[in-house]
Parts: C-alpha cells; structure tokens; sequence
C-alpha cells in the first residue's frame, strides 16, 4: 500500500501527457532510456514524448520501477537541454518516489542526479549531502553486485563537486578512490586531475595531464562514439586555455578556448559550460586588445549566465521557490511524522503516567506489607521477650522465696539448738549420772549435722552458686564457700556463728579475708555483690 499510493500521486502529474502509443516504448529498458537522453539533444521533444508515454503506462500499471526510470531521464533530459526548473522538478519527484520504493539502484541514481544539479547551481550543501548518499548506495551495490563501474561514477561526480566549491584535496582524494577501483583508461579522471592541478595554480603540472587526456579523447572515432564522449574534449580545451594563460602563454591560451568554443558550437550536451568559456575567452581578448570580440563574448556569456543561471530569471526563481517539489513532499512528510511523534510521544507520556501509578501502588502494598510483617514480628519479639522477662522474674521470685523459706527454717534450727544448749548446760549443772550424759552426747551429736541438712537443702535451692563463684574465684576454700552461701541468705554475724561452730570475731575475720580475695573496693557492698551470683 505504501509503494501504490506514491505511484497514484504522482498519475496526476503525468495525466496531462499525451495518450498516443509507439511501438517499442513500453519495453524500453533504463540504458535504452539513457541513451535517449543522451541523443534527445538534437530532437528533445521527441525523446520526452516518447518518455511521458512511458510514466503514464507505468502509472496505469503500478510499476514504480519504470516510472522512475522515465522520472530520472526526463530530468536528465531537460537538464542537457538548458530547462533547469523542469529537470529539478523531474529530479526532485524521482528522489521523493525513490525514497518510497527503496530500490538501492535506482535511489542511488536519483541522489547522484539530484547532487549534479544542486552543484550546478553551486547550492554546495545539498549538492555533498545528496552526491554522499549516492556513492553510501552505491558501495553496497558494489558489495552485493560488484558494480563498480557505477561507484567509480559517483567518486567522480563528488570530485568534480569538490573541485567546483574550492576543496581542492577532497577532490584528490576521490579521484584516489577512482583510481583504486580500476580501469586501464582513465581519460575522465586523468583531465578531472589535471583540471585540479590548475586550479591550484600548478600550471605547469597541469599542462601535460591534459594534454596526455586530450590525446586520448582525440583517438576516438566519431562512428564509434554514440555517447558522444569525444564532447568532452571542450572541457579540455577550455582548461588548457587557461593553464596557459596562467603561464602568460596567450598565443596557445587563444587557440586552446578558440578549440573549445568551436566545439561547444556543435556539441549541445555541455552547454552549461559555454557561458563560463566565453567569459574567460572574453577577458583574455581584452588582455591582448581585441576590444570588440572580446565585447561580444562577454556580452554573451553575461546573456546567457541571466537567462539560465541568474535566481532573478523566472524560471530559475521559480525553482529556487516554489517549484521544488520533493522539498515540499519532504517538508509535508516531516510534517507527519512531527505529528506522529507528538501522538507517540503523548501516548508514551500517558503509559508512563499509568505505569509510574501502578508501580507506585505495588511499591505501596509491598511497603505495606513488609510493615506489617515488621510490626508482628516486632510484636512476637516484644511479647516473647516479656514471657522470657515474666519466666525469669517468676524464677527469681521462686528462688528468693525458697530462699526465704531456707533462711527461716535455718534460723527455728539454729533457735531450737540454742535452746537445746541451754538445756544441756542446765543439765549438767543440776546432776550428772550416766543417764543425763548419754542425753548430752546424743544431743551434742544431732547439733553437728545442723550443717550438713542447711547446705544440702541451700544447695538444691540454688543450683550452680558453688560452681559460678568458684570459677570466678577459684582460690576459695572450703569455709570461704560456706560464708558465701550465708552471706547470699543474709543472715547475721551471730547466726553464721551458732551455725558454723565458730565465734562471731572469726565470722568477721572470714567476711574480711573474702572481700580480700575478691578484690572488692570499700564501697562495694559484699552481700550485694555475692547475690549476684
């Protein structure tokens, strides 16, 4: 659909062509249509009749290839003829349905073109840009097809480009690129070489490479030359004239432009050359005195640089505004594609938004998540920490209780042995016979296990205290360990001493020798301190 609708456009340009048939036109092949172009210089009606017949058939038959090999010969046409505006149109809708059809040949083709006419008009920036684009297609046709014959065309045309906007050494080294694909004759290239040497003021390197490429054009048989390639050497002629002229060698300069001017007298191809080679044909005349003939050719080529040339001529203004049609598809093309992009672009503007909410509200609910799996976990620890905390407090509150019970049952023990004493010494005062004394012993013997039942009741009752402050200190003994367990129950002086068996003046010396041996400063509280444990 694409390749239809361009074709469709362009049927109503060549509608107006006339609607007679020829026979063979239909099947002319794009050489035999340049070959009509080249001899179309003596009959250029006939050729674009013969031409336009073939664009409307193509248009009828939807074959794009066709109609743009007519499109680039007509262009090629009116440009050998002089008709500039209309080969620029041709040139500029050729490109533009070339660009849709995307057929590497024959876009190459129309990009060469195209860049030949911008660089006749010296419009330099279009002329580069569409001569490049030309010689890029043309390398993957020779990648592909080998066609170097065509590449080294196009290395040639943006030499020639180069050689005309001053860039002398670019010109070079396209010419380099000629050379380099190879070609046992190389009278076009060999003369474009000689040409740049002159115009870098190199005369005298000049001279004989044109010379030499003149001598080879000149061997060519005009029966054997249907391309008319021997016109060229007009072009030779002109820049001998001047390279001589360069060297003030006037009388050969005169003969060499009198050559090129009678050549250009029946050689119509390279007209677009006759205004510049009467120009300097002119002024050269001036220089030796020729007063008149020099006014007469400078009066011509002035004429014919405003009629064909000037952007104040109608049809060249014409051109140069509004007249070029493939800038104005490619403008109304850019137009749409601005167009599609701005909807693209706000269609992409509208997904962002859409995607920038949805990952903004799966991002919410993972947060969310993830702040609710804290908060639980947090909860979980908290309340863990606290059973683990309640555990505890119980454990101690049950050891502090047992405790207590231990120290109470310790101390009715220790009152109960106290009053046993008593008794024992009431006893042994009022009389002594064998059976009072057996009654003191058995009693004297129950007093000495009252240790033994405390420390193994303590001992159940807080369970690793041995262990804990031993291996904190292991140089307690045996009696300082004793002390220790009194001193973690809180009882007194007096008590510890009922209980040991010793004075309350060696329970005070135990106390002190323990704080010595732990080290513990004055005002650390010792019973605070063992607890601990």
């Amino acid at each position: 659909m694409k390749l239809i609708l361009p074709v469709i456009f362009f049927s109503i340009f060549y509608y107006s062509a006339l609607a007679v048939d020829i026979d063979g036109t239909k099947s002319l092949s794009y050489d035999d249509m340049q070959n009509l172009s080249i001899t179309s210089v003596s009959n250029p009606d006939s050729a674009i009749i013969r031409l336009k017949l073939i664009s409307n058939t193509a248009t009828s038959d939807l074959d794009t290839t066709k109609l743009l090999e007519a499109i680039l010969t007509l262009s090629d046409i009116y440009r050998v003829n002089e008709k500039y505006s209309s080969a620029f149109d041709y040139g500029g809708q050729a490109l533009f349905l070339a660009e849709q059809f995307k057929d590497t040949f024959l876009l190459s083709e129309a990009y060469n073109k195209y860049g030949i006419l911008n660089y006749l008009f010296y419009q330099k920036g279009d002329a580069i840009k569409y001569l490049n684009k030309s010689v890029e297609l043309s390398k993957n046709l020779k990648k592909t097809n080998c066609n170097t014959p065509q590449l080294r065309s196009r290395y040639f045309n943006l030499a020639l480009a180069h050689r005309k906007f001053e860039n002398y050494n670019m010109a070079l080294t396209y010419l380099d690129s000629c050379y380099a694909l190879g070609n046992k004759e190389t009278p076009y290239i060999d003369s474009e070489k000689g040409i740049i040497l002159l115009k870098q003021k190199k005369y005298n390197e000049a001279i004989p490479v044109l010379i030499a490429s003149a001598k080879q054009f000149e061997k060519i048989e005009d029966l054997k030359d249907p391309k008319n390639t021997k016109g060229y050497l007009l072009v030779i002629y002109a820049h001998l004239a001047e390279a001589y002229e360069g060297i003030k060698n006037y009388t050969k300069a005169l003969n060499y432009y009198s050559k090129a001017y009678l050549s250009l007298e029946n050689n119509k191809r390279y007209m677009s050359h006759k205004a510049s080679i009467l120009e300097r044909y002119g002024w050269l005349e001036y220089k030796v005195g020729r007063y008149r003939q020099a006014c007469e050719r400078l009066r011509k080529a002035s004429e014919i640089n405003e009629k064909h040339f000037s952007t104040r001529t109608i049809s060249n203004a014409d051109f140069l505004t509004t007249r070029d049609k493939y800038q104005e598809s490619i403008q109304q093309k850019d137009k749409e594609i601005a167009i599609q992009n701005l909807l693209i672009a706000e269609h992409e503007k509208k997904m962002l938004r859409i995607n920038v909410i949805l990952y903004s509200l799966v991002l919410f609910i993972l947060l969310f998540i993830i702040f609710i799996y804290t908060k639980h976990k947090i909860k979980k620890q908290k309340r863990a920490f606290i059973e683990i905390e309640e555990k505890e407090k119980e454990a101690k509150l049950q050891l502090e209780q047992k405790n207590k019970e231990l120290t109470a049952s310790t101390l009715k023990l220790i009152e109960k042995d106290e009053l046993v004493d008593q008794l024992s010494m009431h006893l042994k005062n009022i009389a002594s016979n064998n059976e009072i004394d057996g009654l003191l012993k058995s009693i004297s013997q129950q007093s000495k296990t009252l240790w033994d039942d405390f420390n193994s009741r303590f001992m159940a009752v807080n369970e690793g205290f041995y262990e804990n402050i031993n291996t904190r200190f292991p140089e307690l003994s045996p009696a300082d360990l004793k002390i220790c367990a009194l001193i973690k129950l809180n009882f007194s002086g007096k008590e510890m001493a009922h209980l040991l068996g010793i004075s309350i003046n060696s329970v005070n010396k135990a106390r002190y020798r323990l704080r010595k041996k732990m080290n513990l400063d004055r005002e650390v509280n010792l019973s605070t301190y063992i607890s601990s444990f």
